[in-house]
């Protein structure tokens, strides 16, 4: 019943568009603030694409999925919208949210005037899935980029030229919200915590001796990388779990000291490569 659901939405946000297909009102707006992004961004702006007159054939196979020569510039000018802020905001939480709707069919709209595609449930499902893992990859790539531990004031200010100043303060604020912090340790937490329950024996050794060693290794590295927000209750969390994988009796004030130890020789190796 719900997929039934999707599809509707999706073929719906075809059936509104098509009509106005050959409408030019607002492209040449949306196509003045491509040029302006596309003029500090420094990459792949698909300018072919933006001033063709003729609209690029796309073939499908059996799947509705793009499979000609001409798929591979349709699948790059996705990833061109996903980075335009006209047409994928970033300040909108997440792609299925509903103010990302109007988006999804501004997208559509754009995508019929440049490339003959088939109306078909699989292949929109492919643009749109393909759309919104570049998307999701984009503000990815803001994040590992621009995100400072506890300096959300001093992100804030300072808005990278690749994104429309309006929506940087809406992005930034996703990604210091306590509650996304928590829930994002909280499932990391519980990966590492199944990869250690399904690679033991009944007798809770582990399969083999290197799996053990690199699974510590990876569980050391989360509790590195996270650093800076581990606190209170998620410290114990961590906590429990080295010492489930470890075999120590380990305590607050060893993870602390280890922590800050590594902290310390990693920074002087990097030091000395420098």
């Amino acid at each position: 019943m719900a997929r039934g659901s999707k599809s509707l939405k999706i073929m719906e946000l075809l059936e509104a568009h098509t009509s106005s297909h050959h409408e030019s009102t607002g492209q040449e707006n949306d196509a003045s603030t491509q040029e302006k992004q596309s003029r500090h961004r420094g990459k792949t702006v698909m300018a072919n694409v933006w001033t063709s007159m003729e609209k690029f054939i796309i073939k499908v196979d059996k799947y509705g999925v793009p499979c000609t020569k001409d798929a591979a510039t349709l699948s790059s000018f996705l990833g061109v919208l996903a980075k335009n802020g006209a047409y994928a905001p970033i300040n909108i939480p997440n792609w299925r949210h509903e103010d990302f709707t109007p988006y999804k069919a501004k997208c559509l709209k754009l995508l019929m005037t440049k490339f003959d595609f088939p109306h078909t449930q699989e292949t929109v499902t492919w643009i749109l899935q393909n759309l919104n893992k570049r998307w999701r990859d984009w503000k990815g790539d803001l994040k590992a980029e621009f995100y400072i531990p506890k300096e959300k004031e001093r992100v804030l200010v300072e808005p990278p030229s690749t994104v429309l100043e309006e929506q940087w303060p809406g992005l930034v604020r996703q990604w210091y919200n306590p509650r996304n912090e928590e829930n994002k340790m909280g499932k990391e937490l519980d990966r590492l915590k199944m990869c250690d329950a399904t690679n033991k024996k009944k007798d809770s050794s582990y399969v083999n001796e290197e799996f053990r060693k690199n699974f510590i290794n990876s569980s050391i590295a989360f509790a590195l990388e996270k650093k800076d927000m581990i606190d209170g209750i998620w410290r114990l969390k961590i906590l429990h779990l080295l010492t489930d994988i470890t075999g120590q009796n380990l305590n607050i004030m060893w993870l602390k000291r280890f922590l800050e130890n590594s902290c310390l020789k990693i920074k002087r190796v990097e030091d000395e490569d420098t």
